[in-house]
């Protein structure tokens, strides 16, 4: 198990260095990243200024370099808008998209799962209908299409909950619950698509012949067999929501990551853009590793094998 979590992690490691990579280069794409983060009105003096401030002029592998190992003792830049260190602003902001974030993952847990087990035990019935039904709707629906008929039906017409802005928990409701209908969708397809194969186990079908009713055979085999492949979706999952609650955010004018990397890419603040790119990179890296820790604790082969 020592190997496999030092394995784990190191390959972690070198998948967010190489992520640092990506993103130094992208940032030079254009080919000289002076000009795309000053003004257009800039003068060419103003901008080789900035260019041999910002070390911009060196050769790109010693900018690489020095850029990776800042990265890696938390110097992230400054931010050319706010005048202050990236990753400070970012912290600051984090909590607010995690927050949102974690409770759009509850709901969709909440609801996907149990919706998910009762339609694969139930095929072909009402319930397995409309766990397929809302499943499929839960996919298709566009989140940002969805939080604006929230907005108008019950923040405009309804008056139950604000709009924009935070007020309290009841400010997280409607951007919780638009940014929920994805994953919800897809946790239901899954579960029922692998409750449907664990029901014909053999273990599943002794287990009834045993007498055991249909509660606890769900709880005591079919969950815990269709735990294992919710884990890697579940964390999966998470991470589309910290990137989809940027545009969620901006909708309901909500200060967290979404509503700063907006002003950073209207200010052309890059350093500040590849901060909060690196910080949810990071987090997505970090919660596979979670995962895989995780699913290697719930099925021991997994480990075994690796």
């Amino acid at each position: 198990m020592k190997t496999f979590i030092l394995r784990r992690i190191v390959q972690s490691i070198l998948l967010f260095i190489g992520v640092v990579v990506i993103v130094f280069f992208l940032v030079r794409l254009s080919g000289d990243p002076a000009s795309l983060m000053m003004p257009r009105e800039a003068s060419s003096a103003q901008v080789q200024a900035f260019r041999e401030l910002m070390g911009f002029d060196r050769p790109v592998v010693v900018q690489l370099v020095d850029y990776v190992g800042a990265i890696f003792v938390g110097d992230f830049g400054e931010s050319l808008r706010f005048q202050t260190h990236s990753l400070d602003l970012v912290i600051q902001r984090v909590p607010l998209t995690f927050t949102l974030a974690t409770l759009a993952m509850g709901v969709a847990i909440v609801i996907g799962i149990p919706l998910g087990i009762l339609g694969g035990m139930n095929a072909g019935k009402f319930s397995d209908l409309l766990a397929r039904a809302l499943g499929l709707g839960g996919q298709v629906t566009p989140e940002f299409w969805l939080a604006l008929i929230l907005i108008i039906v019950f923040a405009v017409n309804l008056g139950w909950f604000p709009s924009f802005g935070i007020d309290g928990p009841i400010s997280y409701v409607l951007p919780a619950a638009a940014l929920s209908v994805g994953a919800m969708g897809r946790l239901v397809r899954l579960t029922r698509s692998t409750v449907l194969e664990v029901v014909g186990s053999d273990y599943v079908r002794t287990a009834r012949s045993k007498g055991l009713s249909g509660v606890e055979v769900a709880g005591r085999h079919i969950f815990r067999n269709t735990a294992i492949a919710l884990v890697s979706v579940i964390s999966v999952q998470y991470t589309y929501l910290l990137g989809g609650a940027v545009y969620i955010e901006s909708i309901f004018a909500l200060p967290g990551l979404g509503s700063l990397l907006d002003e950073a890419i209207r200010a052309r603040d890059f350093p500040l853009v590849q901060t909060i790119t690196l910080f949810i990179a990071g987090a997505a890296i970090a919660l596979s590793l979670l995962a895989d820790l995780l699913y290697a604790w719930l099925d021991p082969r997994i480990r075994l094998e690796n």
